[in-house]
């Protein structure tokens, strides 16, 4: 007679390790996910700090004599300002672009005059300036570090600045510093860091030949 054969079943303890195991693995899988969407957000926010600074770089190297003068002799804090020269030195004074003569990110010119994207209510009211990304967060200058007088001299990294440089000053060096905090304010000195200076800044420098310099 042929014997029959049992059937096992899982035991308990099979059970409950094999759950462990399903739960461990379910973990590393959201927390890999979790990285990827933090950092996701993280690239596309220097993305658009790069594109703001590089407008601005591209709107100095455009911009009349008179409004390259007040750029040199004013701090970032005032480059509003530059904006109303700029403007106001175009071949029709009052009918220039909204999109020429951007020199600052927020304020009362610059890109908060440019309409954008509705960003929706991720950091509270909806908005529509270039100011802000489609996802609510607000950019701006760093205004914590002020360029040195001297063309010679180094400048501190960081900082947004226009100022001769070189042995002749013939040379413009332009450097345009956009941040962003994690609180959404626009404070250099971020009072919610641990630290004076914004939670995170892009850098970009450039040089141009300055077309107020005095010809040799």
């Amino acid at each position: 007679m042929r014997g029959r054969q049992r059937s096992r079943g899982v035991t308990l303890v099979e059970l409950m390790m094999s759950l462990v195991v399903i739960v461990v693995g379910m973990l590393a899988i959201f927390r890999v996910i979790s990285t990827s969407v933090v950092a996701t957000s993280t690239s596309s926010r220097v993305s658009q700090a790069q594109a703001r600074s590089s407008t601005i770089i591209e709107a100095i190297r455009l911009a009349p004599a008179a409004a390259i003068t007040c750029l040199k002799a004013t701090a970032v804090s005032g480059w509003a300002t530059c904006e109303v020269t700029c403007k106001n030195s175009q071949t029709a004074p009052g009918t220039a672009s909204p999109s020429s003569c951007i020199f600052t990110a927020n304020g009362v010119g610059g890109f908060a005059t440019l309409r954008g994207p509705n960003t929706g209510a991720a950091f509270g009211a909806p908005v529509q300036t270039q100011q802000y990304d489609r996802l609510g967060q607000q950019y701006f200058l760093n205004t914590n570090i002020t360029a040195p007088t001297a063309g010679t001299a180094s400048a501190a990294y960081g900082g947004t600045y226009v100022r001769g440089a070189g042995d002749s000053l013939r040379t413009l060096e332009i450097a345009i510093t956009t941040c962003w905090n994690d609180d959404n304010s626009t404070n250099s000195t971020n009072a919610s860091a641990a630290t004076t200076y914004p939670n995170h800044c892009v850098t970009l420098v450039t040089g141009m030949l300055d077309p107020t310099a005095t010809p040799i």
